[in-house]
């Protein structure tokens, strides 16, 4: 019987004690992590689609307005405006064209009209 004896041993500290061995406050086995809260292009354009139809279309600032103002600083659309101004003299002369076409329509049409009356008479 004397093989299952178990002895155990009790050490007791006063509350004092205690507090100079055991550090009692809060501790982490790693340094936290400094969470980046820098927007992405991602986040915005993100942002942006859901907010899109709350934006309002004209004012300084916070606008769909002040939005296509800014990205035409970068954008440059006038530098754009060189491939379209050949197209736009083309729309012009065409519609010099019709005009002349028009009058000179009118112009045939006054004539049948005459040559009928004349007939007619």
């Amino acid at each position: 019987m004397d093989e299952n004896i178990v002895t155990l041993k009790k050490t007791v500290y006063n509350r004092e004690h205690l507090q100079r061995i055991v550090d009692r406050g809060f501790n982490t086995f790693t340094q936290p992590v400094q969470e980046d809260l820098t927007p992405t292009i991602e986040d915005f354009f993100a942002l942006y689609e859901e907010l899109f139809y709350e934006i309002p279309i004209n004012g300084p600032e916070g606008t769909h307005e002040y939005l296509v103002t800014k990205s035409q600083e970068l954008y440059k659309l006038e530098e754009s405006n060189d491939d379209i101004a050949p197209l736009l003299d083309e729309i012009s002369n065409l519609r010099a064209q019709i005009i002349n076409n028009e009058t000179e329509i009118i112009a045939l049409q006054e004539q049948i009209a005459t040559l009928r009356r004349n007939v007619n008479n």
